[in-house]
């Protein structure tokens, strides 16, 4: 019987590829190294694939913007009263008639509408005294149109017309107007700053990923030196709202020309 020699036979050097029992088994004698190769190769190509993807990772660069709108009251509110006290009651109505008479006349020639001009009237009795009071009221967006019809007031009627210190505010759904101003102003200005950076690093701005409001304030009035409220500028002042929005925004960058991107930034 020949006996063979398996030490002529053994190679000089070999590594190993490591596969599970399973899948040797479940092959074809003939193809099992070879499938084991592309295996193996394929199990590399997906270790290199998942490094390179760790090392070069999405790049994104968060800035924050600030955004503040003030504005000062579009309203004014004028209140003028007229107030006679008589012995006789027709006496005082047909004084305070003449006196409103003259009072609606200047509001209307200063195109107050007659549907912005609401009247009160209202009678008492002091002693033997019968007082008859009537009241006008007009909200006006025009602080001249209030200051000629005070002024002209004060000049042509006596102490019996009263003209009430005026009521300042903001009309119905300015306020939210004013915070969705301050909100697109610090997204805007944190745009201009990512720009910056992307310039300075040779990349392009992409689109914002994920916008964060860190704060908002709304402050009313302004520092005055001085003190009497009675001026109207100082009432002004003092019903003006300063809106202050703070965001952090996260913008991706993506690969351009080292030259600087010419972005308008509205």
């Amino acid at each position: 019987m020949n006996e063979m020699n398996l030490a002529g036979n053994k190679p000089t050097s070999f590594y190993a590829i490591p596969v599970s029992s399973k899948s040797v088994l479940s092959m074809q004698p003939i193809q099992t190294v070879k499938h084991i190769m592309e295996d193996y190769q394929k199990q590399q190509l997906a270790l290199v694939s998942a490094q390179n993807g760790k090392e070069n990772p999405k790049r994104t660069v968060t800035v924050n913007g600030t955004g503040e709108i003030k504005m000062p009251p579009n309203e004014i509110k004028l209140v003028i009263v007229i107030v006679s006290s008589k012995a006789n009651i027709e006496e005082a109505k047909l004084s305070v008639q003449r006196r409103y008479e003259y009072v609606y006349q200047t509001m209307r020639k200063y195109k107050i509408n007659e549907s912005n001009i609401f009247v009160n009237t209202s009678y008492s009795r002091r002693d033997e005294l019968y007082e008859v009071r009537c009241e006008l009221s007009s909200m006006l967006s025009d602080y001249k149109i209030f200051l000629q019809i005070y002024n002209i007031l004060i000049e042509k009627l006596d102490k019996s017309v009263k003209i009430l210190e005026p009521e300042l505010s903001h009309s119905a759904n300015r306020i939210e107007s004013l915070k969705r101003q301050a909100t697109l102003q610090a997204i805007r200005n944190a745009k201009r700053t990512a720009l910056d950076i992307a310039n300075s690093v040779g990349l392009q701005l992409g689109k914002p990923c994920e916008i964060f409001q860190e704060s908002f304030k709304e402050t009313y009035g302004e520092p005055i030196e001085i003190i009497d409220v009675k001026y109207l500028s100082n009432l002004i002042n003092e019903k003006t709202i300063k809106v202050t929005c703070n965001v952090r925004v996260t913008f991706d960058l993506v690969k351009g020309k080292s030259k600087k991107i010419m972005e308008t930034v509205k």
